[in-house]
């Protein structure tokens, strides 16, 4: 457990993490979800003195110990230590490395180089496949954390096109580990939607206003985004033409960094049903979130229009949209 270097410094400062807010208890209820309180539990930290954090976690597993302090205060450790051609601060850095890469299950911290480390040298030996960690660093509901584990929500060739972290693009190739690391196989083609599944991407949409536009971006993972929107009264839409009316899931992607988050929106079919949501920011403008899930609504069978909206403008822009799906859920109707 990693803590002190992100106090204070910008990741706390802009709200891309919440470290100072985590407590013990949390931490204890996430390692519960993968570890049994009766195996004994080792705690490699840099900040063992802070009670509020490990207060709790010894006091539910039976046996625990901080190993940075059992490696300097055990007479066992010091005159196997001793042996070895050097004995300083090294020598424990690297017993600390071996012991977390060999332990049956291991649980670091996000942005921590030694996590990271530890989640690579256990993939190339071949131990559990999964990286898991003491807590979620985020409070955005685009990042979805269970049982220790920063979960896919979408689809992808590779692993960092899956959990859209909120962070600058710039960040992923260093804030975890990833299994493509150690992992020799080939990356499989993203699989098509299902033939009942519409989207309506950015490009060809009908932009009601003058303000925003469609923008083309050649570096952005969606290609095209409808940005510029400044103007609460200007909307979009799409022509949509479907055979057999019916319930159908709505989702939608978009782009938007933290300081221009917070506005509200509608997703619907003109003169009928409408779903509502908030943007949430993605880390920057380029990062597009994965499909997020609206609900559902009814759609006529034949012609309509899909309408998206502001409903409660925040700040300067809405958002960038990147794609609106929609994906049958029931019969025929």
């Amino acid at each position: 457990m990693r803590r002190d270097d992100f106090l204070t410094d910008w990741w706390g400062q802009t709200g891309h993490k919440r470290s100072a807010s985590v407590n013990g208890q949390e931490i204890v209820a996430n390692l519960a979800s993968r570890m049994d309180r009766n195996d004994p539990l080792v705690i490699c930290t840099d900040d063992p003195g802070r009670d509020e954090l490990f207060g709790p976690i010894q006091k539910y597993f039976r046996r625990s110990i901080f190993l940075d302090r059992y490696l300097r205060e055990s007479s066992d450790m010091r005159e196997l230590t001793a042996t070895l051609p050097r004995d300083d601060d090294m020598v424990e850095i690297l017993l600390t490395q071996l012991v977390a890469s060999k332990a049956r299950v291991f649980a670091g911290t996000m942005f921590s180089t030694f996590t990271g480390l530890i989640h690579r040298m256990r993939g190339f030996a071949g131990l559990e496949p999964n990286f898991l960690y003491c807590y979620n660093d985020f409070l955005s509901p685009l990042v979805r954390f269970e049982r220790c584990e920063f979960v896919p929500l979408d689809l992808g060739p590779f692993s960092w096109n899956r959990v859209r972290y909120p962070v600058p693009p710039e960040t992923y190739s260093w804030l975890r580990e990833w299994p493509e690391s150690f992992e020799t196989g080939r990356p499989q083609p993203e699989a098509d939607p299902p033939s009942d599944t519409v989207e309506l991407r950015a490009g060809a949409a009908t932009l009601h206003g003058s303000a925003m536009r469609v923008i083309h971006d050649d570096g952005q993972e969606a290609g095209e985004v409808i940005g510029s929107w400044t103007d609460a009264g200007e909307y979009v839409s799409w022509d949509l033409q479907i055979a057999d009316g019916g319930i159908y899931a709505v989702e939608i992607r978009y782009a938007c960094p933290p300081e221009f988050s917070g506005s509200r929106y509608c997703v619907g079919i003109a003169g009928g049903d409408e779903l509502w949501g908030r943007v949430w920011h993605t880390g920057s403008w380029t990062s597009i979130s994965p499909w997020l899930s609206l609900g559902r609504i009814r759609i006529p069978a034949g012609r309509s229009t899909v309408v998206v909206r502001a409903t409660e403008k925040a700040a300067e822009f809405v958002m960038n949209i990147s794609a609106v799906r929609l994906a049958r859920a029931d019969g025929v109707a």
